[in-house]
């Protein structure tokens, strides 16, 4: 009899142990539930009546216009570099006296060019009687006819004008 009593006590303290660790299971798992819960309420806030589900579907739309934007942006970005790609940059522009006796100095070269260093010269030349304008062709910093003093120094600082966009 004192082996069956002793058997029964055993067998009590294993149930009251088994009954002790499933208490401290439930109760682990009932705290990561809350902790999730918690979470989730936090997630959700200022979303009335939502689901996970329909969150993430909310998400997910919004992710995929973002997307759509932001390719637009680059699409347009893309399009007006290739456009800048021909755009005059650089330029270079004096004032000069063509009669030694004038002070206005009222004539002027400016270059225009390209990041290529092509594009346009134009001279207008004030005289006493009118004014006249020349354009000339510049390709790779050469120019299609020849310049004069001003125009050379007004080619030389465009051609030196290295604050391209």
């Amino acid at each position: 009899m004192d082996v069956i009593r002793t058997l029964q006590v055993v067998l009590l303290i294993i149930a009251i142990l088994g009954l002790v660790f499933l208490f401290s299971m439930i109760s682990q798992t009932n705290r990561k539930i809350n902790r999730m819960k918690r979470r989730y309420d936090l997630m959700l806030r200022g979303t009335e009546d939502i689901n996970l589900e329909e969150y993430l579907k909310v998400i997910g739309t919004t992710l995929q216009t973002h997307d759509d934007t932001i390719r637009a942006f680059e699409d347009a970005a893309s399009q007006q570099t290739r456009q800048l790609e021909n755009a005059m940059t650089k330029s270079g522009f004096i004032r000069y006296s063509v009669f030694d006796d004038e002070t206005a100095r009222r004539s002027w070269s400016y270059a225009l060019l390209d990041r290529h260093d092509s594009g346009v010269l134009i001279t207008t030349i004030f005289g006493r009687d009118g004014s006249t304008t020349f354009a000339k062709e510049i390709t790779n910093g050469v120019a299609d006819a020849p310049l004069s003093t001003e125009e050379e120094q007004a080619l030389r600082r465009a051609l030196e004008d290295r604050d391209e966009a």
